[in-house]
């Protein structure tokens, strides 16, 4: 079962009284989403008012947010195994320039297997990044729940990494497959080969690589690499073997995905 909480009239009652942000915000919504992830997802987060208005604060948004979410994720409930998941919903803040600019306004964040965290500004163009994030995060809390160490998802290989991603980003695009998140088309066909043979390295035992910089940026490495990269190899991956089902698909070991996609050099 999925079922999907808002959280958008708790910042509203928070904008509209400052002085009550901490007790609000924290409270309430840290109080579901606890702990290191709760720090990591509100990093960059502009805490109290805004300086210049909050149109994520709509009702009327909200609203649509919660209908296309539900919606999404009726769908993506026919391809995966979800069990007991929670998505909360949050508004982006009008000040988080990196989400609202390069990732659509729509961040989201799995905390293990059971919630899910979705922040969702009203840009020009949300909603295919709304069915993106839904998708793409339901992909995660479904695969984190057929691991038998659920905590090891916090220590991942290269390999681990960049596979997961890689499904959970493929999964997305084949729910609506007119559109690309730029995060898996992030590198120029140089740098993807280059990254591939990265991987490549790493899984021989030639090389070690931190897998943050990988999937993010840094170290040399360009920002997204690691979604880009793992997309390319689990698109190789789905071409090879069509008719493998998402429940299939999920549950099986990263390795053989990285070794059965043919992309590696």
């Amino acid at each position: 079962m999925v079922r999907v909480i808002s959280f958008f009239g708790t910042y509203r009652e928070a904008w509209r009284t400052p002085s009550r942000y901490d007790e609000l915000v924290t409270q309430r919504v840290g109080g579901l989403v606890r702990g290191e992830a709760w720090a990591r997802f509100t990093a960059g987060f502009a805490p109290g008012t805004p300086s210049y208005g909050w149109p994520s604060l709509d009702e009327p948004f909200e609203a649509e947010v919660m209908a296309l979410t539900r919606e999404t994720i009726a769908r993506c409930a026919r391809l995966l195994d979800l069990t007991d998941v929670t998505v909360v919903l949050l508004p982006e803040s009008p000040e988080n320039a990196f989400v609202l600019e390069r990732m659509g306004g729509v961040a989201g964040l799995t905390v293990g297997a059971g919630v899910v965290v979705l922040r969702v500004a009203p840009t020009t163009s949300w909603q295919p990044f709304v069915v993106d994030a839904v998708a793409h995060e339901l992909h995660h809390a479904s695969w984190v729940h057929t691991r038998d160490d659920v905590d090891r998802t916090v220590d991942l290989s290269l390999v681990e990494a960049v596979v997961m991603e890689g499904r959970a980003c493929v999964f997305a695009r084949e729910l609506q497959p007119d559109f690309v998140a730029p995060w898996t088309r992030a590198l120029t066909e140089m740098q993807a080969r280059n990254a591939l043979g990265v991987v490549g390295e790493v899984l021989r035992g030639k090389q070690t690589v931190d897998a943050g910089a990988f999937l993010f940026g840094g170290h040399d490495f360009a920002p997204w690499t690691g979604y880009d990269v793992g997309t390319r190899m689990v698109q190789a991956f789905r071409a090879r073997f069509p008719d493998m089902s998402w429940r299939d698909m999920t549950r099986l070991d990263a390795m053989a995905v990285a070794l059965g996609s043919g992309a590696l050099p």
